[in-house]
C-alpha cells in the first residue's frame, strides 16, 4: 500500500516545474483533401496528397514530463496511426483514439484495460490491439518483445461496450488529463495542493490559455478535461457564466469515461461547485455500471488514488475551511465509489471524531455507523490494519513478559520463611545459600512458562504478516476489480492449493476469454470474498513457522524494519539459552536480597504482598502468571500498545486527506487493558484477604 504513493507522485511528477513556451498544435491549413495520418515525435500530422502538413498536433501526455514537453524534446511517438474503417485509429496509453478524415478531428476515444502497445487491422473490420500485459508487475517469463509481453483483443469501432471491466493498471489512464495539465498555459502552480495561496495570473495570460484550449478542442473533441480547464480559467477571469458552461460541458462529455467523471466530480468538489460536483457524481456511478466496474471490488487505495486524483486535497481544503458539509460530500463521493478501500474503517472514524467536535452530531454518527459496519467482517482491504494490530499485541505482550521474568526475583522474595525455621538456622547457613530465596516446584514451573512463551510469542506474527505481504504482492488488477489482467495467474500461481483459489482461477479464466474477444465475463463470482478466503488458505499453508523464515519475510524487512531487532534475541538457541540464564540468576539473586530483607525487617514483606500484584502466598503457581496478566493490561494503557496501529493509521489516512483529524488512537480508554488490570486485582485482592485469614 505505502509503495503506492511513490507511483502516483511520479506519475504526477512536474506539478511545480516552472513553464517555458512550447506551441502545442498548429492550426489546419485550408488545403487539399487529407490523405494520411503520420506519427511524429510527441503526436500526429495530417498531411495531404503532395505531403503538405495540414495539422500538427502534440499530446503532452507522450512526454516524460512537463518540462520535456515545454521544451519540444524528448516525445515519444504513439502506437499507430493505421487506416481502417475510412478513419485513421492510433493509441495514447491506455485510450484508442479515432481520427474523422473528414472532420480533421478526433472524434472518438475507447479506453482499453491497458496501455495499447501495438495496433493492427484485424479480420472483419475489427482492430487488433496489442496490450501490456505485464506492467508493475514481476518481469514475464518470456524476453523482452515476446508474445508473453502482451496480449491482442480484438475490437470492433461500432461496438458499444468496452473491453475488459476495470483497468490493469490504473496509471495508465492518465493520458487525456496530463495532455490538458501539462500544456504550456496552464498554470501547475494552480493545480490543487501545489500552493496554498490562490493564484494570480494576467488576464492576458488567462485569455491566451483559453485560445490554446479552444484550438486545441477543435482537433480533439474526446478530451473532456480541455473543457474543465477551460471553465477555471474563465473563473480566474471572473467570468463565472462561461466558466458554468464549460463545466457543465466537461461533465456532460458524451466522450468521458467513468474514470474521467470521478476525477471531474472531485476536482468541482475542490473548486466549490457543490452541484456540479454533485451532477458529475451520478453520471460517473451510472458510467462505472455501464462499463461494469464494481466499485466494491476496488480495494487498494493507490489505484482509487490513480482514479480519483484530487480527493484527498478536496478533503484537506474541507477540513482547513472548516467545512462539515464539504468534508461530508467528499467522503460521500469516496465511499460511493469506491466502498471497500483499505484504511476506510480509521478513516470515517477520524472524520467522526473531527465533525463531532465541531458539533456536527448527524454527519458523524452517520460515519461512526460506517466505520463500524466496515469493520465488522474481515476482507482483504484490511490485513494491514490486522497485521499492524498484532504486531501491537505482540510488542505489548514482550513487554510484560520481560518484566514479568525479570520481577519473578520480588515474587520470590516475596514468600515468608516457614514458621518452625528460626534466625539461628539461617545464620548459620553459608551467604550464597542465605540470598537463596525460598520456593516451590510450582514457582519453577511457572517461570519456565513464561520464558517459552516469551521466546515463542514472535511467532503469532507469522500469519498476520504473511496475509498482508501476500495482498501487498497482489498485482494491481487484483484489488482493481480487473481479475482478466495476465498477472493474475502468476500470482495466484505462487499460492497455496484452495476452492477458493480454484474459483478465482475460474473466474479469471471466463473473463480473460471474454475481454480477449472484445468484451467482458459474466462476472458472477464474489471476487472480494474469493480473496480473502485464498489469502488466508494460503497463510495457513505457508506462513512463516521459524524465526529464520520471519526475520526473512517481507513483512519484517519491509513493512515493520524495526521488528528485527526485537526477533533477533531468541533466534538461536544459544542466544535464548544464555538469556535464561542471565534472568534466572537475576530472580535467584533478587529474590533472596529481598528475603534477606524481609528477615531484617519482616514488615517490608507483608506491604510488598499486599500491594504486588501477584504477591500473596495463598495464590501458589499462579502468582507469576497474575503479575504478566497486570503488567500486560498496563502495557495495553501505554502507547506502545498502538505503535504499529500509529504507523499504519498516519500511512492510511493520508490518501484521504485527512491527516490533519483528529487521530482514533488515545481517544478513549482501552477497554481491554482496563478488564484485565481490573481482573487482575480483583484476584490479587482475593489472595490478600485469604493470606490474611490464615495469619490469623
Amino acid at each position: 500500500m505505502a509503495r503506492g504513493l511513490s507511483c502516483i507522485a511520479l506519475c504526477l511528477v512536474g506539478l511545480c516545474m516552472p513553464a517555458t513556451a512550447w506551441a502545442g498544435s498548429s492550426a489546419p491549413a485550408q488545403a487539399a483533401e487529407p490523405m494520411e495520418l503520420q506519427p511524429i515525435d510527441g503526436g500526429v500530422r495530417v498531411v495531404d496528397r503532395a505531403g503538405q502538413t495540414l495539422v500538427e498536433h502534440l499530446h503532452p501526455a507522450l512526454f516524460p514530463e512537463p518540462r520535456r514537453y515545454r521544451e519540444g524534446r524528448d516525445g515519444r511517438r504513439p502506437v499507430g496511426p493505421i487506416e481502417a474503417d475510412g478513419a485513421f485509429y492510433y493509441a495514447l496509453g491506455h485510450d484508442l483514439l479515432r481520427f474523422d478524415v473528414d472532420a480533421q478531428a478526433l472524434t472518438s476515444r475507447r479506453r482499453m484495460p491497458a496501455t495499447v502497445v501495438g495496433l493492427e487491422e484485424g479480420d472483419d473490420g475489427a482492430l487488433r490491439v496489442a496490450l501490456e500485459a505485464f506492467a508493475y508487475a514481476a518481469a514475464p517469463t518470456g524476453e523482452e518483445g515476446q508474445e508473453d509481453d502482451w496480449v491482442v483483443i480484438d475490437v470492433r469501432p461500432d461496438q458499444a461496450e468496452v473491453p475488459g471491466r476495470g483497468p490493469w493498471d490504473w496509471a495508465g489512464t492518465m493520458a487525456p488529463l496530463r495532455d490538458v495539465m501539462w500544456l504550456d498555459g496552464v498554470p501547475l502552480e494552480a493545480e490543487p495542493g501545489a500552493s496554498a495561496e490562490p493564484v494570480r495570473r494576467d488576464q492576458e495570460e488567462e485569455r491566451g490559455l483559453i485560445e490554446e484550449l479552444e484550438e486545441r478542442e477543435r482537433f480533439d473533441r474526446t478530451n473532456p478535461y480541455l473543457a474543465l480547464y477551460r471553465g477555471e480559467a474563465w473563473l480566474r477571469m471572473g467570468d463565472e457564466d462561461r466558466a458554468q458552461r464549460a463545466f457543465e460541458q466537461a461533465l456532460g462529455h458524451e466522450e468521458a469515461d467513468w474514470i474521467d467523471l470521478i476525477r471531474i466530480t472531485m476536482r468541482l468538489e475542490y473548486g466549490g461547485h457543490a452541484d456540479l460536483a454533485k451532477a458529475a457524481f451520478e453520471r460517473a456511478v451510472e458510467e462505472m455500471e455501464r462499463a461494469g466496474v464494481r466499485g466494491d471490488y476496488v480495494l487498494t487505495m493507490a489505484n482509487a488514488t490513480f482514479g480519483m486524483v484530487w480527493h484527498g486535497e478536496a478533503m484537506r481544503r474541507a477540513l482547513r475551511d472548516e467545512d462539515l458539509d464539504g468534508a461530508h460530500r467528499v467522503a460521500g463521493y469516496i465511499d460511493g465509489f469506491f466502498p471497500n478501500l483499505e484504511g476506510a474503517p480509521l478513516a470515517w472514524s477520524r472524520l467522526a471524531i473531527w465533525q463531532e467536535e465541531r458539533r456536527g452530531t448527524e454527519q458523524a454518527r452517520h460515519w461512526e455507523e460506517r466505520a463500524a459496519e466496515l469493520g465488522q467482517s474481515p476482507r482483504a482491504d484490511t490485513f494491514y490494519e490486522r497485521a499492524a494490530q498484532r504486531v501491537d499485541w505482540y510488542l505489548t505482550g514482550q513487554l510484560a513478559l520481560f518484566v514479568t521474568v525479570l520481577l519473578a526475583g520480588a515474587i520470590l522474595g516475596l514468600r515468608r520463611r516457614r514458621e518452625t525455621e528460626n534466625e539461628s538456622d539461617v545464620e548459620d547457613r553459608r551467604f550464597w545459600v542465605r540470598l537463596m530465596p525460598r520456593f516451590y516446584l510450582g514457582d519453577v514451573a511457572a517461570l519456565v512458562l513464561l520464558f517459552v512463551v516469551l521466546l515463542a510469542l514472535p511467532m503469532t506474527l507469522g500469519p498476520p504478516l504473511h496475509s498482508m505481504v501476500t495482498f501487498a504482492e497482489a498485482p494491481a488488477a487484483v484489488g482493481g476489480d480487473a481479475m482478466a489482467a495476465p498477472t493474475t495467474p502468476r500470482w495466484l500461481d505462487g499460492l497455496a492449493d484452495s476452492p477458493a483459489k480454484d474459483a478465482l482461477v475460474a473466474e479469471w479464466e471466463s473473463e480473460f476469454a471474454a475481454t480477449r474477444e472484445g468484451g467482458r465475463g459474466p462476472g458472477e463470482a464474489a471476487v472480494d470474498r474469493l480473496i480473502v478466503e485464498t489469502i488466508e488458505a494460503d497463510t495457513g499453508a505457508q506462513a512463516p513457522r521459524s524465526f529464520s523464515e520471519l526475520e526473512a519475510s517481507p513483512g519484517t524487512t519491509q513493512d515493520f524494519p524495526w521488528l528485527g531487532p526485537l526477533l533477533d534475541f531468541g533466534h538461536s538457541l544459544r542466544g535464548a539459552t544464555l538469556l535464561f540464564l542471565v534472568l534466572a540468576i537475576n530472580a535467584l539473586i533478587f529474590g533472596g536480597l529481598l528475603q534477606a530483607v524481609i528477615r531484617r525487617v519482616p514488615g517490608v514483606g507483608r506491604i510488598g504482598r499486599a500491594l504486588i500484584p501477584g504477591g500473596p502466598e495463598s495464590l501458589g503457581p499462579f502468582r507469576l502468571p497474575l503479575l504478566a496478566a497486570f503488567l500486560f493490561g498496563l502495557a495495553m494503557m501505554t502507547p506502545l500498545s498502538r505503535a504499529a496501529q500509529s504507523i499504519t493509521e498516519a500511512e492510511l489516512v493520508r490518501y484521504y486527506g485527512l491527516e490533519s483529524a483528529p487521530s482514533t488512537i488515545g481517544t478513549a480508554l482501552p477497554t481491554t487493558g482496563f478488564a484485565i488490570i481490573t481482573v487482575a486485582l480483583v484476584i490479587h485482592a482475593i489472595g490478600v484477604v485469604t493470606d490474611r485469614r490464615r495469619r490469623n
